[in-house]
């Protein structure tokens, strides 16, 4: 796992690809996008999750005009939640794309993304609207900090 987290994400660098991150909901599903360089994450958007074939859609036309090769997808760690939903969507992202995923825990990233955006002087109507795509910014961060610390594990 460490070894191929490590080779998919040299592949993007070698082709000047970005990864996007996802956090997935039933009604809204927030995106980020990293630099080709790997070193940043942007929130991009929100989408309206209406039906899995909209979003998988929508989710196709960012991977064309972002150059995505690669994708995290936000899973709650926490038994409140039933994690075979985001399973099932991550199945079928890989299957309509061909394109790598990895799971990234998500716990508490939306709270956090709610709290930085208060702190940043949002009113309530737009933090709302903008808390997801934030939240999968916090998601493709955490991930990337992974690949840091394993990139750097492996290297010594």
């Amino acid at each position: 796992m460490i070894e191929q987290i490590c080779q998919d994400m040299e592949k993007l660098l070698q082709k000047s690809q970005n990864a996007m991150g996802i956090d997935y909901g039933l009604k809204k599903t927030g995106i980020a996008i990293t630099d080709t360089q790997l070193k940043n994450a942007f929130p991009i958007t929100t989408i309206k999750t209406s039906s899995t074939e909209i979003l998988l859609k929508e989710i196709n036309t960012l991977i064309i005009k972002y150059n995505v090769g690669l994708f995290v997808l936000g899973v709650p760690d926490s038994q409140s939640y039933d994690d075979k939903v985001f399973q099932e969507f991550g199945q079928m992202l890989r299957f309509a794309t061909k394109l790598p995923l990895y799971f990234q825990d998500e716990y508490r990233t939306t709270r956090e993304a709610q709290e930085k955006l208060s702190a940043a002087g949002f009113k309530a109507g737009k933090a709302e609207r903008m808390d997801d795509q934030i939240a999968a910014k916090l998601i493709l961060d955490d991930f990337l900090d992974k690949w840091r610390y394993l990139k750097l594990k492996i290297s010594v």
